[in-house]
């Protein structure tokens, strides 16, 4: 069974990286449109679409990976305690930067029944000029990198 879920653990991954990839050029899109709200609200909307996509790839992720650890005996390797622990330090901070940046600006973009803004044109270029874009993908990417070295050399083992 050892083969069977590190499979789903790569259909996992891979659904992973795909679903949140479109989450990461949106991050990056949103940037790039000149303050165009409508076009802002656009990307903001496309990734909230790929949200639950990329929770069911992570479920299997965690799934195929745990399960693979189990069967394979591997829990006592630190390699693969790290790279889970770095996977949920990572969630969580997606969680607490990149989510709520992400929902600031879509909700800066919604009109009010009278036509204007939630946000002003300052408060939003000061959204997407922050630092959230920066620690989103300069901890995603490092994170990635160190689970991926990790799983493939596995130290210690």
């Amino acid at each position: 069974m050892y083969r069977v879920w590190v499979f789903v653990h790569l259909v996992g991954v891979a659904g992973f990286l795909v679903t949140h990839g479109v989450s990461m050029w949106a991050l990056f899109a949103v940037r790039a449109v000149g303050g165009d709200r409508d076009r802002i609200l656009d990307w903001c909307e496309t990734s909230k679409r790929t949200t639950m996509p990329m929770y069911i790839s992570f479920g299997l992720l965690l799934l195929g990976g745990v399960a693979a650890g189990i069967d394979g005996a591997l829990f006592a390797e630190w390699w693969l305690l790290g790279s889970l622990l770095l996977l949920l330090v990572l969630t969580a901070l997606m969680s607490v930067v990149a989510t709520p940046h992400m929902k600031r600006i879509r909700e800066g973009c919604t009109r009010w029944a009278d036509g204007t803004y939630t946000m002003s044109d300052d408060e939003l270029r000061a959204a997407l000029e922050g630092p959230a874009t920066t620690i989103t993908v300069a901890s995603g990417s490092a994170g990635l990198f160190v689970i991926l070295y990790l799983m493939v050399f596995k130290p210690g083992a």
